[in-house]
């Protein structure tokens, strides 16, 4: 199997898939016991680089996110959550993936995938909810409140087939 994933350039030549090389690099980041919000900036930039098409890929994005980048014990969130919004200014409503996170240490950050530039831009939260707004069942499943306006704990929804995509990591070890 292996051979067959290299020759289709899915591994490496030596039968890798790049999601081991993330996993290792993302565990030296958390080595570093940087400050958090410095190490969240540096785990958002790896998976920019080692994952060009994370801002399209939402989907194997948010599963990343939730499952390597995010899972790191020197990034204790308040709060986190991994899920998608719509510029307020686009009448399709295309999702926009974005990441919320409560540091313990700094606060609350708001960074969201730019397709256009394949980035994570940061926004203050006043920008970030100028620019951007949740979808309406989300906003029903918790009562017309954001999830930055909420305090309580969500659970976490594994199957993106069966919800909207949302993943979310809570309360340190809990998540």
């Amino acid at each position: 199997m292996r051979q067959i994933y290299t020759s289709i350039g899915i591994a490496d030549n030596e039968g890798n898939f790049p999601i081991k090389k993330l996993f290792e690099l993302s565990e030296s980041i958390d080595n570093l016991e940087l400050p958090q919000e410095e190490s969240l900036k540096k785990q958002l930039l790896l998976l920019q680089q080692i994952h060009p098409d994370f801002a399209t890929c939402q989907n194997s994005t948010s599963t990343i996110l939730q499952g390597v980048i995010l899972n790191n014990s020197n990034l204790e969130f308040n709060k986190c959550v991994v899920n998608r919004v719509y510029d307020k200014s686009d009448n399709d409503k295309k999702p926009v993936l974005y990441v919320y996170a409560d540091l313990a240490e700094a606060g609350k950050k708001f960074y969201y995938a730019n397709k256009d530039s394949n980035t994570f831009i940061e926004l203050e939260q006043q920008e970030f909810t100028e620019k951007f707004e949740c979808y309406e069942a989300d906003l029903e499943k918790h009562k017309g409140l954001r999830p930055w306006e909420i305090s309580e704990k969500e659970e976490i929804i594994e199957d993106l087939t069966k919800s909207s995509g949302k993943i979310i990591a809570v309360e340190g070890e809990e998540r």
